[in-house]
This record gives structure tokens, sequence and C-alpha cells, in this order.
């Protein structure tokens, strides 16, 4: 006992001889487990991020063909719309032109009856009607006519009357009437008709 030195450490050393290594061991496993947690939570960060990234995508996917989609049917109405009015405006262009074809041969038939009417007129009525109708000089059946009918041709301008000859039925004014009505509308006969009367 004598011979031999003994070291007495004081109580708080060994208590950190003990804790030391504790400590550090704790503190390598809390880094451990923050760096853990770390990549955790980069890792949970990224696919989040790519979630998204891939949501977004999809969303913008579903969007392109919803649009080309709607384009699509856009298209189709608006062709078929077209179709429609065309159609439509052939319709009406064909319906148009019946109905113009109805009104020009009706016309045309509304014409035709009114000389037919008219000509009827004229040929039933005196000969000097149908001169007086047709401008004021005759055409050869009428001159034909009234010579055989033996009237005579007023020229109403110079009052002057022919029985024959190239003013019978050809003055710019005239008409045909018995010789007769010629003198009580005071008329006088031409010289070859006066002549012929002698």
């Amino acid at each position: 006992m004598f011979g031999t030195k003994q070291e007495v450490y004081p109580p708080t050393m060994n208590v950190k001889k003990l804790l030391l290594p504790a400590a550090l061991g704790f503190a390598c496993f809390s880094a451990s487990l923050f760096g853990q947690a770390v990549e955790t939570t980069k890792k949970a960060t990224k696919a989040a991020a790519q979630k998204t990234v891939d949501g977004a995508k999809t969303v913008a996917n579903k969007t392109a063909e919803g649009a080309k989609v709607v384009g699509e049917k856009t298209v189709d109405v608006t062709k078929a719309g077209a179709k429609k009015t065309v159609e439509g405006a052939k319709i009406v262009g064909e319906k148009t032109a019946d109905v113009t074809k109805d009104a020009a041969k009706a016309t045309k038939k509304g014409v035709e009856k009114t000389a037919d009417v008219t000509k009827e007129a004229v040929t039933k009525k005196k000969p000097e009607a149908a001169a007086a109708i047709s401008g004021g000089s005759a055409s050869a059946s009428e001159i034909a006519s009234a010579k055989a009918k033996g009237l005579v041709w007023v020229n109403l301008e110079s009052k002057i009357y022919h029985k024959e000859g190239q003013h019978y039925g050809t003055t710019r004014n005239g008409k045909f009437m018995t010789e007769a009505e010629a003198t009580k509308m005071g008329a006088l006969a031409s010289k070859s008709s006066a002549a012929k009367k002698k």
C-alpha cells in the first residue's frame, strides 16, 4: 500500500468518459436519422413533383385531345351546315327556275290569247277598225277584204279617199269605210277616184 500510488479520478471524469462515447453514438445516430429523413423528404418531394408533372402532362394531353375532338366536331358540323346551305340554295334555285319558266309560259299563253282575241275582234268588226288598230296602214289581206266589200281608204290627215291605186290602204294615218261615210265626214275623192266616177 505504501509502495504504489493509486490514481484517483474525480467522479465527474468517469461520467464524462462514459457519456462521451454515448453522446457521440447518439449524434451519429441522429445525423444518420436526419440524413435519412432528408433523403426521404427529397424522394417524396421528387415523387410529388413528378406526379404534378405527369398530372399536368395528362391534363394537357386530355385538353389537346378534347380540343381536337371539338375541332373535328366543329368542322363536321360546319361541313354539314355548308352542305345543307348548298342543297337549300340549289332547291331554291330550281324552284325559282321552275316558277320563272311557268310564269314565262303563262305570259306567253296570255300574250298569244290576247293576240288571238284582238285578231278575232278585229276580224269580226268592220275592216276600218282593223286599219285603225294596225297603226293607220292596212295589211294585204285587209286591203283585199276591203276591196271585195267596195270600201274606200280615207287618208284622215288630207281628208282624201281612195278607191284603189298605190295609196289604197297605205297612207300613214287612214282607215277603210264606205264611200257614203267618207263623204259624210267631209272627205273628197282622189283625182283618180273622181275620174273613174265620171
